[in-house]
């Protein structure tokens, strides 16, 4: 089932007929890893979704505050806003209603995303998130992709 998500969840971010060579490879190579693991498959997908997002030029702003450019720690995470945010800058966001801040400061997402983004799958094989942390940023990759990409309505995502 996790394979199907993954397949229908990269069809619904590349556009059609664009090549992605380096998807590909990552594609084969999240397959076969998926093909030998018994746990942790969830971290497995997010990872894999990380390096999508990546790939295709669809990654959030991870390294600098999408609100005021500055490269300060992250405070938050805006879904709307498309990145990190630091903390002079979550304040007013947070006054102007903004619901999408979901970053936890007890856990630090960047840093995940990161990770999953500078290192191939095969680093990941015996790698797996908590519980909690793996649907936080489940919660945040597929808000994200649904906000910025449309991707929404996913059939295989009520399999998983």
């Amino acid at each position: 089932m996790q394979g199907a998500y993954v397949l229908e969840f990269t069809g619904r971010v590349l556009p059609e007929e664009l090549p992605v060579p380096a998807l590909f490879d990552t594609l084969i190579e999240f397959f076969r890893i998926l093909e030998h693991r018994e746990k942790g498959i969830g971290t497995l997908v997010l990872a894999y979704q990380t390096r999508l997002l990546h790939l295709s030029g669809s990654m959030p702003q991870l390294d600098r505050c999408v609100v005021c450019g500055e490269e300060k720690p992250a405070y938050s995470f805006s879904v709307r806003e498309g990145g990190i945010v630091c903390a002079d800058c979550a304040g007013g966001l947070q006054k102007s209603g903004d619901s999408t801040l979901i970053y936890c400061e007890q856990f630090d997402i960047v840093s995940v995303l990161k990770y999953f983004v500078n290192h191939p799958l095969d680093k990941l094989e015996n790698i797996a998130l908590h519980e909690e942390m793996g649907i936080l940023l489940q919660k945040l990759i597929r808000e994200y992709a649904a906000y910025h990409l449309d991707v929404t309505d996913m059939k295989s995502e009520k399999l998983v």
